[in-house]
């Protein structure tokens, strides 16, 4: 200090996270500075900026299913070192509501402190850091379109290391904010510190040497973003945490920003380490609880996934270490490779974050651990079981020592079924290993874990093996087959328009005229009445049911139609639909009579006035609206019931099946199976009473009643349990009717596939 202040500076910090200090000198005595004795290396104070509803679900990170196990950070602390928080938020004297427990103000605040470490107030200095903590661990705001993060539960520190009004920080800044991290790592149970901001390449810069020192000391995991210029020249070297680069949701694309490795000075060394989903994120907003800040993306929006997904892990298995944290998260990332063909690991990692298949893993105390490799002992192994040709993944993680050097220790992995080598990682500059392998015969395997060198004489690293994860897979729904129909209930009225027998005096030039209907339940037309007459001879007129073309909601194609021989006295002509003509729920269909200049149409004197089209000239044009009489029949029996769902099987959610055109007011059975083609001995699909037809089993029965108008709904819900995914279901209703000798009428059937999303 005394031979600084010499030479005309000063020390501004004195850092005992790692050897050295940050001085401010004129810039002409930088060379007599760098001749002090004991002074190995010069860095500039640089700055340093900030790099920023879908991404929890069954689609992308998938931690919505783990929050329905009951998993949501409780217990577990995230640091974030970034641009501070909104704790005093507007005028309401307390924090924002994301910092309570799932974003209930009257449940536990989770931010322990929040601490301001640069030159601007850790409250709200910038928008950035209370973004970012939503992702990771935010609860859930007052706003229609937010979502909890990650982590909901997890408590929260805040290291607020901007140093300017735009957010930005310096070297020195950060190095701060991992020394006080580590400091007050025992104070708040810090197990994961989250990094906001740019960072250096070089793993000898001191950020990084302040980094990787946290992460060793304090089993720490680092997480950092790979950075948004493409180019890693302002990436975090981060080589004892995790750099996560961004890839898109649910479409799993690279982001066109996300840092792309090597990481620059290192040929040899693989970058980023994983990925997760950032673009286009739905974030709070600092002293707002209804509204968001914009649609934030960037690689920190992705490793605070990441961030908030450790907290899963440690919440759930609090004696997790930083090692074996990370390589449970390296196990278990998707495989993206398909989604990305014209890039390798340099953009992606391992793959992209999975916190329920990192979960199941975590929870599964024989598939991770810890183990060593020394001078003297330089080999490590263990056995697992596996299956013949299903896909296993096994990491190890270890972290760097001497800070001072990039002479880290390299060891190698390989899996071996017997004496051979069935797959290996050998990568000479990454401080772990991942392989992903094909059982090629059922038994046990060996994994084996080589000291190539060692450093310091001794090497602990965390390991981690499991079945491989799958891509997420997205849920189906879809109906098969017909039902069948019921008992005739008779012809009987339905609906009545204007019907006073009496006319009105009304003519038209069109040759057809189609009245509006709509608004109706499922039907089976029967019959219509008229009251009108001909008006020099009688008339054979042709009476339609229309289609609405969805060109324009014109009459379109012909339903059904009949006949009646209209005289030139006023009376009722009726017309009976054989057969019946289905229309279905909400349609919009037309009445249709034509010869229509040659009547004396059947247009009430008072009433109410219903929409009509005029066929002329060819072509369909809209008329005025005229008070049309007649009467429409329905039989409400002969129905076919009708199985629908608007819904997909989501892992943790509930869909809805439904019964519509069923008998009203009857019993109901829904039958849920798990199979189309057998039910116990009976072959499926069964023809049980002429085309009546069993087509799906009925492992599961459930009671239902239709209601006053035929229809039922079945709510199914589905466990949040990932071993369901790709399991496929049947169902179908079977509805009282006294139509056959089993008195049970069927509907058509439904099949679904249980997915992620």
């Amino acid at each position: 200090m005394v031979a600084i202040e010499r030479l005309g500076g000063r020390v501004a910090d004195n850092y005992w996270i790692v050897s050295g200090a940050s001085i401010e000198i004129p810039f002409d005595r930088i060379d007599e500075v760098r001749a002090l004795e004991g002074v190995l290396r010069l860095t500039p104070d640089r700055a340093l900026v900030p790099t920023i509803k879908t991404i929890t679900n069954g689609a992308n990170h998938n931690s919505d299913a783990v929050n329905a196990l009951g998993f949501k950070g409780k217990g577990a602390t995230i640091a974030f070192m970034d641009t501070g928080f909104d704790s005093n938020s507007g005028s309401k004297g307390r924090p924002h509501q994301i910092f309570y427990e799932e974003g209930d103000l009257t449940k536990r605040l989770r931010l322990l402190a929040n601490v301001q470490i640069g030159l601007q107030p850790a409250d709200n200095s910038d928008p950035h850091g209370t973004a970012i903590v939503g992702a990771a661990a935010g609860g859930k705001w007052s706003n229609a379109n937010a979502d909890n993060g990650h982590a909901p539960q997890a408590d929260i520190v805040g290291y607020c290391i901007a140093e300017f009004s735009n957010g930005n920080t310096t070297n020195s800044r950060l190095i701060l904010g991992f020394q006080t991290v580590l400091a007050d790592a025992t104070k708040y149970g810090i197990q994961i510190a989250h990094v906001g901001y740019q960072g250096f390449p070089d793993p000898l810069d001191m950020t990084q040497q302040a980094s990787d020192q946290c992460s060793l000391v304090g089993n720490i995991l680092v997480v950092c973003g790979a950075g948004n210029a493409t180019s890693t020249t302002r990436s975090p070297s981060c080589a004892n945490g995790i750099a996560v680069g961004a890839v898109t949701p649910t479409s799993h694309t690279v982001t066109s920003f996300s840092g792309v490795g090597p990481i620059t000075g290192d040929a040899l060394r693989y970058y980023p380490d994983m990925a997760a989903c950032s673009h286009g994120i739905i974030a709070p907003k600092i002293d707002d609880e209804t509204g968001i800040y914009g649609y934030p993306s960037g690689t920190s929006v992705a490793s605070a996934s990441v961030s908030g997904a450790a907290a899963l892990l440690l919440g759930a298995v609090p004696s997790l270490t930083a090692e074996e944290t990370k390589a449970i998260l390296l196990a278990t990332a998707r495989d993206i490779s398909s989604k990305n063909a014209t890039r390798d690991r340099n953009s992606y990692g391992m793959g992209l974050l999975g916190c329920d298949t990192a979960l199941t893993l975590a929870q599964n105390a024989s598939g991770w651990g810890r183990g060593s490799v020394d001078s003297t002992n330089t080999m490590w192994q263990r056995s697992f079981s596996v299956q013949a040709g299903k896909t296993y993944r096994t990491a190890a993680t270890w972290m760097r020592q001497i800070m001072t050097s990039t002479a880290w220790s390299n060891l190698d992995v390989e899996v071996l079924q017997g004496s051979t080598v069935i797959a290996s990682s050998k990568t000479p500059r990454n401080l772990y290993e991942v392989i992903t392998f094909q059982a090629p015969a059922t038994g046990t395997v060996l994994v084996r874990v080589s000291g190539v060198t060692i450093e310091n004489n001794k090497q602990d690293f965390g390991w981690a093996f499991t079945e491989a994860a799958a891509p997420p897979l997205r849920s189906e729904y879809a109906t098969y087959g017909a039902g069948c129909a019921g008992a005739s209930q008779g012809c009987s009225l339905l609906q009545s328009y204007n019907w006073s027998q009496s006319l009105a005096a009304q003519s038209t030039s069109a040759t057809e005229i189609g009245i509006l209907e709509f608004g109706h339940p499922t039907i089976n037309v029967c019959g219509v009445d008229f009251y009108m007459s001909a008006k020099s001879s009688p008339q054979t007129v042709t009476v339609r049911l229309r289609d609405s073309n969805g060109v324009g909601g014109v009459p379109g194609s012909v339903l059904g139609s009949a006949t009646v021989n209209v005289g030139t006295s006023a009376g009722v002509y009726s017309v009976r639909f054989s057969p019946l003509i289905r229309i279905f729920a909400n349609s919009l269909f037309y009445v249709t009579i034509d010869n229509a200049d040659k009547l004396n149409l059947p247009v009430a004197p008072s009433g109410k006035d219903l929409l009509h089209y005029e066929y002329q000239n060819g072509s369909w044009v809209f008329g005025n609206a005229v008070k049309w009489q007649y009467r429409l029949h329905s039989d409400n029996g002969q129905l076919v019931p009708s199985l629908s769902s608007n819904d997909t099987p989501v892992l943790g959610k509930s869909m809805s099946v439904d019964l519509a055109s069923a008998r009203a007011n009857v019993p109901a059975i829904f039958l849920l199976g798990f199979s189309d083609t057998m039910w116990g001995p009976i072959p499926l699909p069964f023809a049980y009473a002429g085309t009546c037809k069993l087509l799906a089993s009925g492992d599961v029965m459930l009671g239902a009643a239709t209601s006053a108008t035929g229809t039922a709904s079945i709510s199914l819900v589905v466990p949040a349990s990932p071993a369901l995914v790709g399991l496929r279901f049947y169902n179908q209703f079977l509805v009282v009717e006294p139509v056959n000798a089993f008195g049970l009428v069927a509907s058509n059937a439904g099949k679904g596939l249980i997915g992620d999303f």
